[in-house]
């Protein structure tokens, strides 16, 4: 972070656009204005705008709660510099990415999804780290080694993406426990951060799990069960439903004219036990069938794209019984 700090002042750039992926998460949402706040503070003459293409409803919760405001579309603002925040990749971004890759000088990448190839040729001030539990976390670190002390707002904001990206640290690793003392040092206050985060699920969010469970299908793969299903929307959420069933390995996709999302997650002793990365091993080798991009963690990928889900599906399936026979065959020598 410190050669972006410096980046900033030898370049002169006067205007940076913070932008996160489509229906950003709470993880996305509070890192993007943790990072405004906090660039604003260390840096003068600076304009910055946010940007997402929508809100989930979470996020849009904790923006009332909060009173942010974040655009819902940029118009008349040139960026000199574009960071990427909690996503990987220009065009995973939605619409506006094309947008990015004509008007951008500089684009700088912050986020801890598995970095896409050639990274450097684009982006070679990036900070990835797979290794980190949320993007959140990844904004702390950088400016804890800078020894730069956040604000009470900026800690609380950095904690609510913690908070959910590792489901109330279900997903929590030694340093991501680490860290939390420190944000309530700074101010934070976790009982808030933990009522903010609770939401009554919406009755199509109901629904949509519901429907997933009436039209999965069961397959079982070198004694590992894995569960497809399809919905209308909510495909995130109804993965989630169907891993709680008890499968190894869920997908569900969500089709409608002219878009396509494919959502899958699997359980820890999967991933444990196959190495099976479903990000890497499988949404981003995706891409061309669906006309789109794909990615993710290990246990928890998606892809969207405009084309060919059923094609995209049974692709999905050809790869794990590929990658779960070599590693079946493996076992044997």
């Amino acid at each position: 972070m410190k050669r972006l700090i410096s980046h900033i002042k030898t370049e002169e750039i006067k205007k940076i656009l913070l932008i996160s992926h489509p229906n950003a998460d709470p993880d996305a949402f509070c890192g993007l204005h943790a990072l405004k706040l906090i660039l604003n503070r260390i840096l003068s003459n600076l304009e910055i705008e946010i940007f997402a293409e929508g809100l989930s409803s979470l996020s849009e919760q904790i923006a009332a709660e909060l009173n942010i405001e974040i655009s819902a579309e940029i118009q008349n603002f040139s960026p000199d510099l574009v960071i990427l925040f909690d996503v990987n990749n220009v065009n995973n971004i939605g619409p506006i990415s094309e947008q990015i890759k004509l008007d951008t000088k500089s684009i700088i990448i912050i986020d801890h999804h598995a970095a896409p190839p050639n990274i450097e040729d684009y982006s070679p001030l990036s900070v990835i780290d797979d290794n980190a539990i949320s993007a959140t976390e990844i904004i702390f670190d950088i400016f804890d080694q800078m020894d730069i002390q956040l604000t009470p707002e900026e800690a609380f904001l950095i904690l609510l993406g913690m908070l959910y990206d590792s489901r109330h640290f279900i997903l929590g690793s030694l340093r991501s426990f680490s860290i939390v003392p420190k944000l309530i040092e700074s101010g934070a206050d976790y009982s808030r951060a933990i009522s903010i985060l609770r939401i009554p699920m919406s009755r199509p969010e109901k629904i949509a799990r519901i429907k997933a469970a009436q039209r999965l299908e069961i397959l079982e793969i070198k004694d590992w069960i894995i569960l497809t299903s399809h919905v209308s929307s909510y495909e995130a959420s109804a993965c989630r439903a169907l891993l709680n069933l008890g499968a190894d390995v869920v997908i569900v996709t969500a089709e409608k004219k002219n878009e396509v999302r494919i959502s899958a997650r699997s359980t820890t002793r999967f991933y444990e036990q196959t190495k099976i990365h479903l990000g890497k091993d499988i949404m981003e080798k995706l891409s061309s069938i669906i006309n789109g991009v794909g990615g993710g963690h290990a246990t928890a990928a998606g892809c969207n794209g405009t084309q060919n889900a059923k094609e995209a599906n049974e692709q999905i399936i050809k790869i794990l019984e590929s990658l779960l026979q070599e590693i079946n065959n493996n076992n044997q020598l």
